[in-house]
């Protein structure tokens, strides 16, 4: 993973990159949104339908959780949640809008938030749900973090990636250039290809603004696990 400029660029802009959930903050903004990051809201909506609404018992890995946008209103439906991220500023955001949440609702969440590579992170837990929402963005190769997730995944892995043939590809990769970052795109041929040479089933791939969603099952759930 090339996570050095990807670590720096997060590291340094966590509260710019968070705030477009609170909304545009002028017409600017209000563009931007609507241009290059609609599809951050459409996948986070097919996430939520994919997950379920009641996910008591159900153990949920967020990979590149950034600031618990997901792994926040998953928790809220019962699940056990672990998001992990590169960016400490990131977890920090996390951990303080998690605070807010629990406040607003009067309980505790099952969430904890971790700053550390998901390559790197031992763990004897298995869940039945992994994530990654625009984590692929940033990784060169994306079938070594496919193994990881796999290994610890015993029922669905939802993920995002870019789309190569969209008009906002060349704009986005020269605006992050600029600020000495990376990002990758995607066809779904070649999404297929990964996911088989890896050996995950993709059920299915979803279109989204500028990108694409995919689920896939993993093959290693053993027999009376739920579900999901």
């Amino acid at each position: 993973m090339d996570d050095d400029p990807v670590k720096k660029y997060f590291e340094e802009r966590a509260a710019e990159f968070d705030s477009f959930y609170e909304g545009p903050r002028n017409f600017v903004d209000a563009l931007v949104d609507k241009v290059f990051r609609r599809g951050m809201r459409e996948r986070v909506t097919i996430t939520l339908e994919e997950a379920g609404d009641d996910l008591r018992g159900t153990k949920v890995l967020d990979v590149g959780c950034g600031a618990g946008r997901v792994s926040i209103p998953l928790a809220a439906r019962g699940a056990e949640v672990t998001g992990i991220d590169l960016a400490r500023s990131m977890i920090e955001l996390g951990e303080k809008h998690l605070r807010t949440y629990e406040r607003g609702i009067g309980t505790r969440l099952r969430v904890q938030f971790i700053h550390a590579d998901i390559m790197a992170f031992a763990t004897g837990e298995v869940f039945e749900v992994t994530l990654a929402l625009g984590l692929f963005d940033y990784v060169k190769d994306p079938s070594p973090l496919l193994r990881r997730m796999k290994e610890l995944t015993r029922g669905k892995i939802i993920a995002s990636f870019p789309a190569r043939y969209t008009f906002q590809a060349p704009i986005r990769k020269v605006w992050l250039r600029t600020r000495d970052c990376v990002v990758y795109f995607y066809t779904k041929g070649k999404l297929r290809k990964i996911y088989d040479a890896v050996g995950l089933p993709v059920r299915r791939i979803v279109d989204v603004r500028a990108g694409y969603m995919v689920i896939a099952n993993t093959q290693n759930a053993p027999d009376g696990t739920r579900a999901v």
